[in-house]
């Protein structure tokens, strides 16, 4: 549930609607049996409160599945969730070394590989090779964790080059590219 209220939502601005939605729905054989109407007021601060009947519809496929499926392409054919949410799990819940691609990981992997920017991220299946091939080396929980961490310090929308420890090497550092 959590990924789904992570979609286009800062993490901390998620934080504490995702403590209240658990109190709310703890599991999902309760959150598939609330009312939209009380998901979306939990939900609102994030200002997405179409979100709310897809989150039953997911509780009440977990409901008739009676688990979290362990492998992407079931979580993937769950309502609500997509490709990054898919893997978010297995990565994240259960450290399995799987590619994660999100678009604040897309602008880090574009900028530093020199990748074309333009698609969407859950549709760049050249991003996602990438991404595939730098998990496989292991630890893919801490590699995407601190490539979210160096993303949110150094390569902001507005990057700071100047900051940037692998400015010499990437492809699209101003300060790389002169040096």
């Amino acid at each position: 549930m959590g990924e789904v209220l992570l979609q286009r939502t800062r993490g901390e601005n998620a934080i504490g609607v995702y403590r209240s939605f658990l109190r709310h729905w703890p599991n999902p054989d309760a959150l598939a049996r609330a009312r939209v109407g009380t998901i979306e007021a939990v939900i609102r601060p994030l200002g997405l409160v179409r979100r709310a009947a897809v989150l039953k519809r997911l509780g009440q496929a977990l409901v008739a599945i009676g688990s979290v499926p362990e492998s992407p392409d079931a979580l993937d054919r769950l309502p609500g969730v997509g490709p990054y949410a898919a893997h978010s799990v297995q990565v994240f819940a259960r450290d399995q070394d799987l590619p994660v691609v999100d678009w604040v990981i897309a602008r880090v992997l574009r900028r530093f590989f020199g990748l074309e920017d333009g698609r969407r991220p859950n549709q760049d299946a050249e991003l996602w090779g990438l991404a595939a091939r730098l998990a496989s080396g292991g630890q893919a929980r801490r590699l995407w964790l601190g490539t979210l961490d160096f993303a949110a310090a150094v390569c902001t929308p507005r990057p700071k080059c100047h900051l940037c420890p692998l400015s010499a090497a990437c492809c699209s550092s101003e300060l790389g590219a002169t040096a």
